[in-house]
């Protein structure tokens, strides 16, 4: 059927197979380019709160799932339009599963997981770098990292909280205009 509409449309869509490139190649190029040897796994810290808080409401939550575009379908096979589509029966339980994941340092492990598809930089790609790593999360996993996004980092960048003068550098705090003289 899309090679129909592609011939109608007059777009072109070719599955170019690189001679030499192949899944397990590509796996070794992105592990090999991502992967950091002298990296030491920071300590655990217990900084979040371990009671429960609403950070995201039910409503909210439905509001978000019921507006959600149809996306990729990560490793859970979780559809984006089967989701939008049980929005009224879904948000209150993944409110709740969120808000868990927001006041504890977890984040359920099937969402750490992901789909890597390699998307070629330039028409006719030749060698690994030709391709670039797309990660394709699970469709709850980014609706978690937006909300996240809306309503910690976005806060945080537009009106950022004052330091404290333990913070500062007494040697670069302005210490208001200069006095004037007679």
């Amino acid at each position: 059927m899309w090679a129909a509409v592609r011939q109608q449309t007059g777009r072109r869509h070719k599955d170019e197979v690189c001679d030499g490139i192949t899944a397990e190649t590509l796996n070794q190029h992105y592990a090999r380019i991502s992967t950091d040897s002298g990296y030491q796994r920071p300590p655990r810290k217990f900084t979040a709160t371990h009671r429960e808080v609403d950070f995201v409401s039910e409503w909210q939550l439905f509001s978000i799932l019921d507006t959600l575009p149809p996306t990729a379908t990560g490793l859970d096979h979780l559809l984006a339009w089967f989701i939008r589509l049980g929005a009224p029966v879904f948000s209150k339980t993944l409110a709740h599963l969120f808000n868990k994941s927001l006041s504890t340092p977890t984040v359920p492990l099937q969402w750490k997981y992901a789909f890597i598809q390699p998307v070629p930089k330039i028409a006719s790609p030749l060698v690994h770098s030709d391709l670039r790593p797309i990660s394709i999360t699970s469709v709850l996993c980014r609706t978690l990292e937006r909300i996240i996004v809306r309503q910690f980092l976005y806060p945080a960048i537009v009106a950022p909280l004052p330091l404290s003068p333990l913070q500062t550098n007494s040697h670069f705090v302005p210490q208001g205009p200069p006095p004037l003289r007679s």
